[in-house]
Formats: C-alpha cells, structure tokens, sequence
C-alpha cells in the first residue's frame, strides 16, 4: 500500500537532486528564455512587416544582413572558441578573467578594423549610400550585440542569470515597438530599438560579472591577443562561409533583386529561424558538457552525442513538417495578403529545421569539442560557396524561391559531409538510443 508522505519525500528527494544538476538548471533556464523568444517574435514579426510594408522591412533586414558580416568578423568564433576554454579552467577565477579580458580587447580592436571598412563601403555600394542612415544603425546593433559576453556564462555554465536578462529585455521589447514603430518611415526607429537592446543587454551582463561573478580586468598582453586569434580562425574562417549561406542571404538577395524580394526572402526566413530556437536553449547549455566529456573520454563523448542526436533530430522534424503543411496558413495569418510569395519560400526553406538539428549536433557537439575545426571549417566554406554559386544562377530568374532553393541545397551538403567526415573517423555519434546513459 502507498505511503503518501513517504511518495512525498521521495518526489521531494527526486526534484532536489534534480536541480541540484548544474545541466538541468541551465536548460530549464534557458527554455524558459526560449518560451519568451518564441512568443514575442509571433507578437512583433507580424506587426514589424505589416507596418513597415514589404519594402520597409526589406530595407531593414538588407541592412541587417549587410552589418551582420562585421558582426562575424567581430565575434570571431570566440562564441564557441572563448567558451570552450573557459569551461575547461572555470574553476580558475583569474584565468577566466585573463580569458575575458583578451576576448574583449580582441572584439573591440575588430570592431574598430569593421567600422573603418563598414564605412568605406557605405560610401562606394549606392544601394547602401542611398539607405546611409539604416546601414549605420545595423551595424550599432551588430556592434553592441558583438560585445555580450554570451560565451563567458556559457563556458562557467551559468545560464540562468543570462537567460532572465534576455526574457526580461524581450518583454520590455514589445511595448517600446509599438509606441515607436507605427509607420512605413520608421526603419529607423526600428533599428534604434533593436540596437538599444542590445546595448542594454551586454551592459547588464558584464556589470553582472563583475560585481556577482568576481570577472576581473586584467591587462591583456599581446601574446594572449594572438593566441585567442590564432585559436578562434578556423571556426570564425566556418562562421564566416556560414554566412554565406545564412544571414548574407537577404544581402545577396537585395543586391541582385530588389529589397522588396529580399523582404518575402527575410519575412519567411524569419519564421524558420523561430522555429529553429527550438533547440538553441539545448545546444548552449550542453556545449560546455560536450566539450568536457570530449576531453575525458571518446565513449562518453560519442554516446552524449547520439542522445542528442536523436533528441534534436526527432524536433526538427517535426518542426520540418508543420512549416511544410502550414506555410499556406502561417504567412498570411502572421504577415497578411502581402505576402503570398513568401509562402512557397516557407515551403522550400521547411527543410531546415530538420537538417540544422542533425548538422549542429555532428558539427557543434561533436567536431568543435574533438578539435577538429579545420575540417568543420573546409565544410561550411564548400557549403557557402555552393550556396553563393547557385544563389547567382538562380536569384535573378526564380528570385526569393530560387535563394531558398540554394539554401537548401546547401544546408543537404553541410549535413551529408559532416556525417561522412565523423563515421570516416570513427567520431559519429552513438545510433543507439538505448545505450548506457552520460550521466551529467
């Protein structure tokens, strides 16, 4: 017969221990931040397009895509280069200091190389120099959002703190957009938001390590500039070739079509990037935890690997499908009549759920923590490449559906060499879903 009070203790034990698990705590957190992610945007993406027109928002995501190549070179990589090391010598405040220190000197002496650049071709593209002010204000965001220290509370593993901010700031997000964005004309204000966002964002957490975390200046040598550089270049060289295939898709788009093409394109990218969130809290939380265990044992690594693997691979999709069969009714309900053509855009691009989830798990938790960038990088470039190259080809006579196309076709390359690359060297992720379990 059951004991309640003792069902009781041991729920009570259970739960106990399970959030005593630094792993268990981060995810929650981070999915409750994923929950805050998902809804404002299905708020704001609907309102942002219909108020703005095809052609506002176009103009602001063009902008947005063209910023977003300084913002790679900025970041450099260190979002996965920075955490990794930092996880592993997290019990060493002065060394994750030292750490931090270099990373942001190396961010700001790139943003100022970026800035320099970025307005040289301002001035030279027309297309550019005729939207000067938007342009500037992308790349405001680019450059404060550049500066979060994201992969500081990612390689310590405390994702909660981080997590809250961005719900908070989220939340805040949505009663500002509609007091400042309520016309056609107001790209600007639209962008002004986004970069004070972001700039709050990064400020919040870095005041946050210093007086919580106990993060420290310490005066970087150039020594340590140099090793961050030399260690971050094959993955910033991937991230790189990834926007080729990514983020530079409006810009490409916008500069061989027009931006209201590059809007249809944006507006149903938008969606799958949404969709695809799905699985980001996970990733971040895990990563630290991915790259330990790749440092401990092959094994372990391997079948933490294919847990994920199967886990993100089922969501995905699922995700893949809805967009599929949706697409008819998601756009016009989220952007109105406008936006028809972006409803076979939808349907092309649907496969990327499914093929993002499987290629971040090969690529993110298990290439990246077996250190091997360099073939991480050679297939995100052979990736980017195609994706340009059919870009080009197709672009100008099946316009946003035929970018979409090359997307996919690209992403297909990305997974199927990835997995080719690990089964080769004997690194792909465990198959079987019923091996011994990691425990984390």
């Amino acid at each position: 017969m059951l004991n309640p009070p003792a069902v009781m203790r041991l729920v009570r034990l259970k739960w106990l221990k399970f959030w005593q698990n630094r792993l268990a705590r981060n995810t929650i957190a981070l999915y409750g931040a994923f929950l805050a992610n998902t809804v404002t945007p299905l708020i704001t993406v609907p309102y942002t397009v219909r108020v703005l027109t095809p052609s506002g928002y176009g103009s602001g995501a063009f902008a947005l895509s063209f910023a977003g190549f300084a913002g790679i070179v900025a970041a450099y990589g260190f979002g996965l280069t920075a955490s990794r090391e930092i996880s592993v010598h997290r019990g060493d405040l002065r060394a994750v200091s030292r750490i931090a220190s270099e990373i942001v000197s190396v961010e700001l002496l790139l943003l100022a190389v970026c800035f320099l650049a970025y307005g040289f071709l301002v001035m030279r593209i027309p297309r550019l120099r005729a939207e000067a002010a938007e342009a500037w204000l992308a790349y405001l965001v680019v450059a404060l959002g550049t500066l979060s220290p994201g992969w500081l509370y990612q390689g310590i593993e405390a994702l909660e703190f981080s997590a809250r901010v961005g719900v908070v700031l989220k939340l805040a997000y949505v009663p500002a957009l509609f007091l400042l964005v309520r016309k056609p004309g107001d790209t600007p204000a639209w962008l002004a938001l986004q970069a004070v966002a972001a700039g709050l964002g990064s400020a919040w957490l870095w005041v946050h390590a210093w007086r919580r975390l106990g993060i420290r200046w310490v005066l970087p040598h150039w020594q340590g500039m140099t090793r961050q550089l030399r260690q971050g270049f094959a993955i910033f060289f991937s991230q790189s070739a990834v926007a080729l295939y990514t983020s530079g898709n409006v810009f490409i788009l916008g500069m061989l079509t027009n931006v209201t093409v590059a809007g249809y394109y944006g507006a149903a990218e938008r969606l799958v990037k949404v969709a695809m969130g799905a699985w980001g809290p996970l990733q971040q939380a895990v990563f630290p935890r991915a790259s330990r265990l790749a440092s401990e044992s092959r094994e372990a690594a391997l079948r933490f690997a294919g847990k994920l693997f199967f886990l993100q691979g089922g969501m995905g999709a699922v995700l893949s499908a809805a967009l599929l069969a949706g697409a008819p009714w998601i756009v016009p309900l989220a952007f109105g009549r406008k936006f028809e053509p972006s409803i076979a855009v939808l349907q092309i691009l649907s496969v990327l759920p499914l093929l993002i989830a499987v290629s971040s798990v090969l690529g993110i938790q298990v290439m990246v923590p077996f250190n091997r960038d360099k073939a991480f990088a050679a297939v995100l470039l052979a990736a980017g490449l195609l994706n340009v190259g059919l870009g080009v080809l197709l672009a100008p006579r099946w316009q946003a559906s035929g970018m979409a196309f090359s997307v996919a076709c690209s992403e297909c390359l990305v997974t199927a060499s990835m997995f080719w690359y690990l089964r080769r060297n004997r690194l792909a992720p465990s198959m079987n879903p019923l091996s011994e379990a990691v425990h984390v």
